[in-house]
């Protein structure tokens, strides 16, 4: 019997004889580009990156959570006690050495001193009797969100003051196992204008017929 041998392809093809199968070898080759090599270490790195995250979350108790949420809580009510009673030391202790502060119509302050400027000043200006209202509180991992009302008196004359409401969003991180604030933002809710009659002129009302 002849047997004819040649070049074989990725597809190895025996000839059967009576009743033996047919076996297909398919190869295939993959071509990855330096970007795809890129992008799937970066993914790869995040996943990392997370990884600590997500396992802190899902080791908090229920428990851990809450108080971790009551301990926020208290720092913000700490907040308006003490800047209510003009103990600045204490409320500046509150911050971050990098804390960011935002207020309405002022220059965002940076920092420790910077944040203490600013709120000297508007205690200076006088502004007072701050109190908030909890809405809710978000906590991921070492950082924690809260948002709610608030409510002041703030100065619109000479020895007089008035109400104003508001929204504010503070954020925290727990920094050496304390909670401290990072971001701390106030948006006031705007005054309405109020209700004049109108101006339009009277006409007389003649009679019928006339």
């Amino acid at each position: 019997m002849d047997r004819v041998e040649g070049a074989r392809t990725n597809s190895e093809v025996q000839v059967p004889s009576e009743g033996r199968h047919i076996y297909h070898h398919h190869y295939h080759h993959h071509y990855f580009s330096e970007a795809e090599k890129a992008a799937a270490e970066k993914r790869a790195d995040m996943r990392m990156a997370i990884q600590p995250i997500l396992k802190k979350q899902e080791d908090a108790s229920p428990d851990a959570q809450a108080e971790d949420a009551d301990t926020i809580q208290k720092l913000v009510q700490k907040w308006s006690r003490c800047f209510n009673s003009k103990r600045m030391d204490e409320l500046t202790e509150l911050y971050s050495s990098d804390a960011i502060v935002l207020r309405p119509n002022a220059a965002s302050a940076h920092g420790k001193q910077a944040v203490r400027q600013l709120l000297e000043a508007a205690l200076d200006a006088g502004m007072g009797d701050v109190q908030f209202d909890f809405a809710e509180i978000g906590i991921v991992g070492n950082f924690a969100c809260v948002t709610g009302r608030s409510r002041m008196l703030v100065p619109t004359a000479p020895a007089k003051r008035e109400e104003e409401t508001g929204k504010y969003l503070i954020v925290v991180r727990r920094e050496n196992g304390q909670w401290k604030i990072v971001a701390d933002s106030w948006c006031m809710d705007a005054t309405k204008a109020p209700v004049t009659s109108a101006t339009a002129p009277v006409l007389p009302i003649r009679a019928q017929g006339r």
